[in-house]
């Protein structure tokens, strides 16, 4: 089964340690959810957002451009994430997806990351991918202007603008082979620190699709 994309919500400050983020607009009851965290933070001030499972932990490039992704099925209302380090700027981007096994909603491989001082880090492969999964990138930069481009086979679904929030960038991509994905790298234009991060989707089982039977072998002696 197809997991199909909506189109993502940006939310974002210029000044500020509290972000409510709003889900996107055209949300359906029932979708799985992810938040991308694109925050001026160390690690340890920052609070996730409750009743949302942790796919990627907060990790961060430089002295605090801090990267996460959060999950979760169905939520009634966009996640709140806070810092108690220093106001400055924050920005969380939430994108929905139908077609998610809710149940696993991440594909069992463990998500990478990747950091650097001037520039996108290029971020490790996944290996073991189920197919059909969809591949999810989150960058973070360590300014208010950048621009991004997808890395090479996604599609970038959003990112900040206008000299708002911490610049983040939004990336995903079906893929339909799975196994191995090889790396990804997005292009910017900003020569400061960056944190990206990669991980996968699992899709839904296809309710029309037949079950599978095993049939055991039974060996009766009769006497």
């Amino acid at each position: 089964m197809a997991i199909t994309p909506r189109t993502a919500k940006v939310t974002q400050n210029s000044s500020t340690q509290t972000i409510n983020a709003a889900l996107p607009d055209d949300f359906v009851a029932g979708d799985y959810v992810i938040a991308h965290v694109a925050f001026t933070s160390i690690v340890a001030n920052l609070t996730p957002p409750a009743g949302w499972t942790q796919i990627v932990a907060p990790f961060i490039s430089g002295i605090d451009t801090l990267a996460a992704a959060y999950g979760r099925s169905n939520p009634g209302a966009g996640p709140t994430v806070t810092t108690s380090s220093a106001v400055g700027r924050q920005t969380v981007i939430c994108e929905a997806y139908g077609g998610v096994d809710t149940s696993t909603p991440t594909d069992g491989v463990t998500p990478t990351t990747g950091t650097n001082a001037s520039t996108a880090p290029a971020v490790a492969q996944l290996t073991g991918t189920s197919a059909n999964a969809r591949l999810v990138s989150g960058i973070a930069a360590n300014n208010s202007t950048a621009v991004f481009t997808a890395p090479s086979g996604m599609t970038l679904q959003a990112q900040t603008s206008g000299g708002g929030g911490r610049s983040g960038g939004y990336a995903d991509e079906e893929f339909a082979a799975g196994g191995s994905t090889g790396t990804r790298t997005f292009g910017t234009n900003g020569a400061v620190a960056h944190s990206a991060y990669l991980f996968a989707l699992r899709p839904a089982v296809d309710a029309g699709e037949p079950p599978t039977y095993r049939v055991a072998r039974c060996n009766v002696r009769i006497i």
